[in-house]
């Protein structure tokens, strides 16, 4: 078994190793919110890169949905194209899951001073947690090739901070975290074995795309990002809900189209894009619930009483799926040929 498939297997220990100790952690984030609710910040900056930036997509929606003004921005935009927006009346949330990666670095420890920095990193010893106030360690463990439990594992702090910051305790949103840890075990192995499926039904397309909205659209971003890294195939995350305004026309059998259901009231309108797409020849999987009852449609269940836990189950497929085609390609499963785990060199 390869590292990648074994780290994929200890998510839900990371995820309980998490959550057993972030009780703590998030008791540090408490004066900043009262700080925040107060209006002593006016705006919250989210920032990281590759995963870490996925990662934050799904919180920063959660906050703007309660009227706080949250900006998801790529670390690089950050520092280099908008330093002004780190003033002192900008909370920002630094995440990395190495606490290295050269553009978050930059940006929390040679930009503009911040009001104040809340770092989120699987290594409490890094750079990034060195110039934070605050700091949410992961406890993911060693990883050693393409992320996987880290990228879980920064998905539920994300979900914590987000309601922390808003005054909501705790201790509900760990109970939920923990479910979740327990569906992700006990759903592994199915999705492991849809994810050959997945393979198989894709084979020898031209185009691969990942849709998703709301909080999913971190899934989507994610899970091209994945398929990149580990499968070595050109791979394209995109909100679900441009794929009509434009893309829908190279639609057919070259194209493969990875669709998340994604939240309740956007639902519908995935499952009528999944099955639309079918009918026009494009080869289609649907990762959610109920399936979709359309020919030409693989459907794969990925389903959670809360909509903003989907994104911490329904990436969990999609890895499947990357390392199952990495393996169909021959490739070693997991292993940078040309990248490194962690990005110093911008």
């Amino acid at each position: 078994m390869s590292s990648f498939a074994t780290e994929l297997e200890e998510q839900p220990d990371a995820l309980h190793r998490l959550l057993d100790a972030v009780e703590s952690d998030l008791h540090a984030v408490g004066p900043l919110a009262a700080q925040l609710r107060a209006g002593r910040f006016r705006r919250v900056i989210l920032t990281g890169m590759g995963g870490s930036y996925c990662a934050v997509y799904p919180a920063s929606l959660y906050l703007l949905s309660h009227g706080v003004t949250a900006l998801p921005l790529p670390a690089g935009e950050l520092f280099h194209h908008a330093p002004a927006a780190l003033d002192p009346d900008t909370l920002l949330i630094a995440v990395s899951q190495s606490g290295a990666s050269v553009e978050t670095r930059r940006a929390v420890e040679e930009g503009p001073r911040p009001g104040a920095i809340i770092g989120v990193t699987n290594d409490p010893d890094s750079p990034i947690a060195r110039a934070s106030d605050v700091i949410i360690p992961l406890r993911a463990g060693y990883e050693a090739t393409v992320s996987s439990k880290t990228y879980t594992s920064s998905l539920a702090a994300m979900h914590l901070l987000a309601r922390v910051l808003l005054g909501e305790p705790p201790e509900p949103h760990i109970s939920a975290l923990r479910r979740t840890a327990d569906t992700l075990r006990e759903a592994l192995p199915v999705w492991q074995a849809a994810a050959r499926e997945m393979v198989e039904k894709l084979d020898g397309v031209q185009t691969r795309i990942f849709l998703g909205r709301g909080p999913s659209f971190a899934s989507a971003m994610a899970g091209a990002l994945v398929t990149k890294e580990c499968a070595k195939v050109p791979t394209e995350g995109m909100n679900g809900a441009e794929y009509r305004h434009g893309p829908v026309e190279i639609s057919g059998p070259d194209v493969a189209l990875v669709i998340f259901g994604g939240p309740a009231h956007t639902r519908a309108n995935a499952r009528r894009l999944a099955a639309d797409m079918a009918g026009l020849g494009a080869r289609v999987v649907f990762l959610g619930a109920p399936a979709v009852d359309a020919p030409g449609v693989l459907n794969v269940a990925v389903d959670s009483p809360d909509d903003w836990l989907l994104p911490i189950l329904e990436i969990v497929p999609a890895q499947c799926f990357a390392a199952a085609l990495a393996a169909h390609r021959g490739l070693q499963v997991g292993h940078f040929y040309h990248g490194k785990k962690i990005t110093v060199e911008e």
